[in-house]
């Protein structure tokens, strides 16, 4: 059941309704009057007070002059209605301390007046206080300020008494400053700072007090800052304030602050230079400051220096610390201390008076010694210290102690650096301990790293360090001493002890040490020392490059750095020291030497050398002493022993002038070969040198033979050759000589005269090369050498050799043949000089006269241009660079000459060759030509060769690229054998590798064959020709072949078109006439044999048709391969029914050719009658043994078999095939051929 409102309720109460339109307007109503009734009151409380305005002004400044406790000027005052009510405007207002003057001023003064407070107390009553952007300053002038107190706490003591006084007199609840500039106190020299209030707000509440004030400062203290502070207590009384004040800086510049803050140790500990944030919180417990905490994040920080300290400077600052007084001091705790280097610093600080104690943990070292340096310079800091950590610190320093007893500390250092001007020492570990004046340092290392820094740096790891260092500083001067110190690295060990030390950079220090050493490393050692410490002993360090030290001392008692130049420095420096297996660079004055192995003492003025072995180049060296100036860098004694080249020490006097300076140039000796030689030096001017030559060559000129000299030396004494006999053999013969100096015009000369005995076929192979043949026998001569002994731009030399040649035979051609017992007077004469071409004159008797210009090239002439002339007319040089060769000869060989003439064109040492010689008798092969003109040019670009005569006429053309074929070019060529051809090919091979043939007439035994053509060429020994091409009146023909040493191969094809024709230009006898015919052979011979054909192997097809066979007449060889002549020439024409003509369509066989034999089986003829061949025929024994089977009438080849193609192998088989099918009772007529091929027979079964 439900209850539902009656219609007329629901009506009545319904939004729409007219009820409920009525209470909302008499609502709205109720509002807006109540509204309009407060306006009223206050518009009329505004008017009264407004009216009142000039009758309260003087109550409204003694307002606030009871709220600030300062007085006040103004220029005017207004009334206004602010958010929180009526407020007093003071215009232009001023306000100060009564006894200072006015301290600020501003536009407006803002005074808010308490309504509720007024109603209550009937009086004028503040509520807020507001400075619309007041100008403050403050210090104003004129001020007397009141004495600070001093002792801990100073500076915050004071500074909250000053402000404790003035906030005393307030008596507001809130100040507020909008805006503003305040005006910072500066030096007398600089402008004033002007630092731009944000907004500042002061609260007060009974005897709390709180402030904010965010400021953007100028820049030269920062950027912005912030004050916040809440403080209990009675300003008045100092004593009864606690709370806390933060202050709060951003990208502060430090320096900026020093002449803001009162002087004291604060202001003093700030750096000169840098930039960072700051946080600064202050705790103040009954007054007095209670603990001080903080952040610092800071960049490019700088103290500056103390007196004649250094500057400290710090790239990078982060760090939290927290301090707390203690009596009559501070403790101060520095957590993650961030330096920019190595771990995060943590110390524990204990400030009290003029003392400081403290223990620091992972501090840079270079951090710790850049402080020390920087607050005491007489703090004995360890200046070679470059890097490392110092794990551990705990010290105590009291600046009022006397020297020594100021600061105690202990210290344990890793990773530790130590240099010593450009050596650096680095991966040590170290515990010090000492004081102000001294610091003891136990040094270790496992694997320490020892670095040079030079301009090329020296590195070397892996030491074991173990060192007890006593460092010490006094006057700007450090001090280092040490009983034992000891450096390892693998087998090697230094020990040292002494004293070093050193002062500003000027000074040059000053070392007394000793050194010894085990099993060092020369190279390593020599780098260590480097070059100017090995200067002073007149020494580079380069030049050491391998060797060891066994054992070895050093004592140096002088400065500890030489000058760039390596001076020799004052005071005493000697030592000893065994060098083993040592290897020593080349330089101006000495040869380079390895294998050394010395004992080297030395002082400063002296070194001292006992060289027991030692290897320059070839040269060995023993039983040596060798002392020298360091100072001069001369050598003051030298007395060795030295075994080995001599060329190689006359190379180095040549090249090393300042090095033998003592010694005559040598320039015009050239020995080569192994030497004995004593050396004395006893100043660079008094040289003595023996030199046993016994072995050696003497290579008396270049290009020539050399000496071989069984026994004899050479001496120099007092700078000059000494005269020396010498002997030995020369080209197979004995030879004496005589070595000299001699005077020619000032100039030392040298004189070399030499007798002797050669042999002409040791000659010939000297001037000629292996293989040459030709002289037998011996010759006397005589010759003499004059030249310079020193360099110079004009060394002129001469030669000049004379023989009889008596005793010597030559089959040479002409003009160099000669009896034995004949003389054949032979000079030569050879001068020049450094600068100009040597010339060259030969004179063989009447016979040759020849005039040469020479250039020298290393060992080895050249002959720039040069004439030869055939008889005893003089020759002239020609004017271009060619070597002309003319005259007449009686007999000449064309292949000796043009090969003689190929080489000398390709000879490098030739300019191009021009020829133009008559010889009264040609020889080509196996064929002389008379009165033949040889015209000929030749260079590197390729050359020509002329003949001319009325019996021969040839042309030979080679060109420049050697892989190129050369040209021989016949008119015509006469061949009576195959050696004739051999002969003939033969020239060809002169201008291997390849050469292109052509013979325009070939003559076979007199007859005319026709033209050839052939690529003949030389490989491996062996001579080849292919591309052969003849061409005759009646065939044509192509084929090639090889000869080797022991064989030759040919292969051909030939195909006549005369058969006759063919059979009589080779000279055969004309058996067979026919209109065609093809031979086609491959064959095999061994060469050197009687007869080629007794060796004669391979296979050879024939085929002739169209013809016929006539019965032998005429005279010539017969063609025995055709056997069926040589049947006719032996048959009774009527027993044999063979007629005199046999015609034929087709003769065709081929044959297996054995040692000189030919076998055939197929030999076919079909023509009148068919015959087939079986035989044997003799190509050396010239005889016939063979079986011939004649068909006649049905005996024939049948039709169809005939109508295939003519072939030996189809009639062969039907033969067989008949003799089977009917056996032997009948058959055709068989015969039988023997005898030579000069007298055949032939009979039947």
């Amino acid at each position: 059941m439900r209850a539902e409102p009656a219609p007329g309720a629901a009506a009545a109460g319904a939004p729409g309704s007219p009820r409920s339109r009525a209470t909302r307007r008499r609502l709205f109503a109720v509002v807006l009057g109540g509204l309009a009734l407060l306006a009223g009151i206050g518009l009329v409380a505004y008017a009264r007070y407004a009216a009142a305005v000039p009758e309260h002004r003087a109550a409204l400044e003694q307002l606030v002059r009871h709220e600030t406790g300062l007085d006040i000027s103004f220029t005017g005052l207004t009334l206004q209605w602010g958010w929180y009510g009526p407020e007093a405007v003071f215009h232009e207002i001023a306000v100060g301390d009564p006894r200072m003057g006015p301290a600020l001023r501003a536009p407006q003064l803002i005074v808010s007046l308490d309504a509720w407070r007024m109603a209550r107390s009937g009086r004028l009553e503040s509520g807020r206080i507001t400075f619309v952007d007041p100008d403050i300053e403050l210090a104003p002038r004129g001020a007397v300020p009141a004495a600070r107190p001093s002792g801990p706490g100073a500076p915050a003591t004071s500074a909250l008494h000053s402000a404790a006084q003035l906030l005393a007199r307030w008596r507001g609840d809130r100040v507020d400053l909008e805006g503003g500039t305040v005006h910072l106190p500066a030096a007398a020299a600089a402008p004033a700072l002007f630092v731009h209030l944000r907004n500042a707000q002061l609260r007060r509440r009974d005897a709390d007090w709180s402030l904010d004030v965010q400021a953007l400062l100028p820049d030269e203290l920062g950027v912005a800052a912030q004050l916040v502070a809440g403080l209990h207590g009675d300003m008045a009384h100092t004593d009864s304030l606690r709370g806390s004040v933060r202050f709060r800086g951003e990208r502060l510049v430090f320096g900026g602050w020093r002449g803001l803050l009162p002087a004291g140790q604060f202001a003093a500990g700030l750096p000169a230079g840098g930039v960072g944030n700051l946080e600064l919180n202050v705790q103040l417990e009954r007054g007095a400051v209670s603990a001080l905490a903080g952040t610092v994040r800071a960049d490019s920080l700088e103290w500056a220096s103390r007196g004649a300290g250094t500057a400290l400077r710090l790239p990078r600052l982060r760090a939290d610390w927290q301090a707390q007084p203690r009596a009559a001091g501070w403790a101060l705790t520095v957590s993650k201390m961030d330096v920019g280097a190595g771990p995060l610093i943590g110390s524990q600080l204990l400030v009290r008076g003029g003392s400081l104690q403290g223990k620091l943990r992972e501090v840079p070292l270079e951090l710790l010694t850049d402080i020390a340096r920087w607050y005491d310079p007489q703090l004995p800091v360890l200046q070679p210290v470059v890097a490392g950590v110092a794990r551990e610190v705990d010290f105590a320093w009291d600046g009022r102690a006397d020297p020594g007893a100021r600061l105690h500390t202990l210290l344990q250092l890793d990773g530790l650096a130590l240099t010593a001007g450009e050596v650096t020492l680095s991966g040590l570990t170290a515990r010090v301990a000492g004081n102000d004046t001294h610091l003891l340092a136990e040094i270790r290392a496992r694997d320490a790293g020892l670095l040079l820094n030079r301009e090329q740096p020296v590195r070397l790891d892996g030491l074991i360090v173990d060192a007890r260092l006593l460092l010490g500083v006094a006057d700007g001067r450090w001090q280092v001493h040490s009983d034992g110190a000891t450096i390892a690295r693998d087998q090697m060990r230094v020990s040292a002890r002494g004293t070093l030390g050193a002062g500003p950079a000027d000074d040059a220090g000053r070392i007394d040490a000793r050194v010894e050493l085990q099993q060092a490393d020369a190279v390593m050692l020599a780098s260590l020392l480097g070059t100017r410490t090995l200067g002073a002993f007149g020494f580079e360090a380069r030049r050491i490059m391998a060797g060891r030290i066994p054992s070895g001392t050093l004592e140096l008692h002088g400065p500890l750095y030489l000058g760039p130049a390596g001076a020799s420095p004052a005071g005493e420096f000697h030592g000893a020291l065994e060098l083993r297996e040592a290897s020593i660079a080349a330089e101006e004055s000495w040869p380079a030497a390895t294998e050394l192995d010395a004992h080297i003492d030395w002082r400063s003025d002296r070194l001292q050398a006992a060289i027991s072995h030692a290897r320059s180049g070839s040269f060995q060296l023993s039983d040596t002493r060798l002392q020298w100036d360091p100072r001069s860098r001369q050598l003051v004694r030298l007395a060795a022993r030295l075994s080995g080249r001599i060329e190689e020490a006359l190379q180095w006097l040549r090249e090393h002038p300042e090095g033998g300076r003592a010694l005559p140039s040598l320039h015009g000796i050239d020995l080569r070969g192994d030497t004995l030689v004593d050396v004395d030096v006893a100043a660079p001017s008094k040289v003595r040198i023996a030199a046993i030559l016994d072995g050696a060559q003497l290579h008396a000129l270049a290009g020539v033979p050399p000496i071989d000299i069984q026994h004899g030396s050479l001496g120099i004494a007092a700078g000059h050759l000494q005269r020396s006999s010498l002997t030995g053999r020369w080209l197979g013969g004995p030879v004496s000589l005589t070595v000299a100096e001699r005077r020619l015009g000032g100039a030392p000369m040298l004189s070399i005269s030499a007798k002797g005995m050669l042999d002409a076929h040791q000659a010939l192979l000297a001037a000629a090369g292996a293989g040459a043949k030709g002289l037998s026998g011996n010759a006397e001569w005589s010759a003499q050498l004059s030249a310079p002994l020193e360099a110079g731009p004009a060394r002129e030399w001469s030669v000049r050799v004379e023989s009889t040649l008596a005793g010597v035979a030559s089959t040479m051609p002409e003009p160099f043949a000669k009896a034995q017992e004949a003389s054949l007077p032979l000079r030569i004469d050879l001068q020049g000089s450094d600068e100009a071409p040597a010339q060259l004159r030969i004179a063989l008797g009447e016979r040759l006269r020849a005039l040469v210009a020479l250039a020298r090239s290393t060992d080895a002439w050249r002959i720039e241009r040069g004439a030869l002339r055939l008889g005893a007319t003089a020759a002239v040089l020609p004017s271009e660079a060619v070597f002309d060769v003319d005259g007449r000869v009686g007999h000449l060989d064309l292949s000796a000459y043009l090969a003689w003439w190929r080489a000398a064109a390709a000879d490098a040492a030739l300019p191009a060759v021009r020829g133009n010689v008559t010889a009264g008798e040609l020889r080509v092969g196996g064929r002389t030509y008379p009165e033949v003109r040889v015209m000929a040019f030749g260079s590197r670009r390729g050359g020509q060769l002329d003949l001319q005569s009325p019996q021969v006429s040839a042309a030979v053309r080679w060109p420049e690229e050697a892989g190129m074929p050369a040209r021989l070019e016949l008119a015509r060529f006469e061949a009576g054998s195959l050696r004739d051809l051999e002969q003939g090919a033969a020239l060809a091979t002169v201008l291997a590798p390849a050469t292109r043939l052509s013979v325009e007439d070939l003559r076979w035994q007199g007859r005319p064959v026709g033209r050839f053509t052939a690529v003949i060429a030389q490989r491996a020994g062996e001579l080849s020709f292919s591309d052969a091409h003849l061409v005759g009146a009646n065939e044509e023909g192509r084929g090639g072949g090889s000869c080797g040493d022991s064989a030759c191969r040919l292969s051909f094809g030939l195909d006549s078109t005369d058969a006759r024709a063919t059979l009589e230009a080779y000279g055969l006898r004309p058996d067979v006439a026919a209109r065609r015919a093809h031979v086609k052979a491959e064959l095999r011979w061994r060469r050197g044999g009687e007869s080629p054909l007794a060796s004669l192997a391979g296979n050879l097809h024939m085929e002739v048709g169209e013809g016929e066979v006539v019965a032998p007449a005429g005279e010539g060889a017969p063609f025995a391969l055709l056997v069926v002549p040589a049947l006719m020439a032996g048959l009774v024409p009527e027993r044999a029914g063979v007629p005199a003509r046999l015609h034929f369509g087709q003769l065709a066989g081929s044959f297996d050719l054995t040692e000189g034999t030919a076998h055939t089986a197929d030999l076919h003829l079909d023509g009148d009658a068919q015959i087939m061949v079986r035989a044997r025929i003799g190509l050396a024994a010239r005889d016939y043994d063979a079986e011939a089977f004649v068909l006649r009438g049905d005996e024939r080849l049948p039709a169809a078999l005939r109508g295939l193609e003519r072939t030996p192998k189809v009639a062969s088989a039907w033969l067989a095939l008949r003799e089977w099918l009917r056996g032997s009772a009948r058959g055709p007529t068989t015969l039988h051929l023997r005898g030579t091929w000069e007298d055949p027979i032939v009979s039947d079964e």
